[in-house]
């Protein structure tokens, strides 16, 4: 999911710094006032990190960072079959096909 700061007339740059219990993890520079966790580095599940926004109107200098915003990433998700698997009966050409395809996919 995207995450936006408040933009900022005349920046050119937006400078997101990560940090987990009170340690900066990482810092990342964009040419715009979005942010995704995916792209910081050892993103995890299930944690609560702060994060912190400077910006630049020359991509040289920043600003101060604003203030820390605690921002939690979603528990580990799960998956399931679909409905139409469930339940139903798989002919015996399918189970080979199956576990064909379990075994490559470990």
């Amino acid at each position: 999911s995207n995450i936006y700061c408040d933009g900022i007339s005349g920046a050119v740059k937006y400078r997101f710094r990560v940090k987990l219990n009170g340690v900066i993890i990482d810092s990342l520079t964009r040419p715009n006032n979005k942010f995704r966790f995916t792209w910081i580095n050892g993103e995890q599940y299930n944690t609560c990190y702060d994060l912190e926004v400077a910006w630049s109107s020359d991509a040289i200098n920043y600003s101060i960072y604003g203030s820390l915003c605690n921002v939690c990433t979603p528990s580990i998700p799960t998956t399931r079959l679909g409905n139409s698997y469930c339940g139903m009966e798989i002919p015996s050409t399918l189970i080979s096909m199956l576990d064909i395809y379990i075994a490559f996919t470990r």
